[in-house]
């Protein structure tokens, strides 16, 4: 679904004025901007609130992702390493705390 949304995005962009937008005059593929299409349609195409929403829930997807990646990260330590290694019997409290103490580790060094 997000592939077609992108590429419905990218043939959109190829048939607008550009000239018309406080873009310029080329498009964003002669610039060799093709790739960040979705950004420059939101800021140039769209209203102001428009924009400043949809450009919001990307920045919210790219954090959701990296926060993600971070806790699978934590998660995967306390059960591999900790667990495996040092602890074989340990109570999932005692997990709990250790994902708790490996986020603030990774998310404030």
């Amino acid at each position: 679904m997000g592939f077609q949304i992108n590429k419905s995005i990218k043939q959109y962009a190829m048939h607008v004025d550009w000239n018309a937008t406080s873009y310029g005059n080329t498009t964003p593929a002669e610039k060799g901007e093709a790739s960040m299409i979705l950004p420059i349609v939101l800021q140039n195409l769209t209203p102001v609130a428009v924009s400043f929403i949809g450009l919001g829930a990307v920045s919210a997807a790219v954090m959701s992702s990296a926060d993600s990646s971070i806790l699978s990260a934590s998660s995967m330590f306390t059960r591999n390493i900790y667990n495996l290694v040092f602890r074989q019997k340990v109570s999932l409290l005692l997990y709990i705390c250790l994902i708790v103490k490996k986020l603030s580790v990774y998310c404030f060094p």
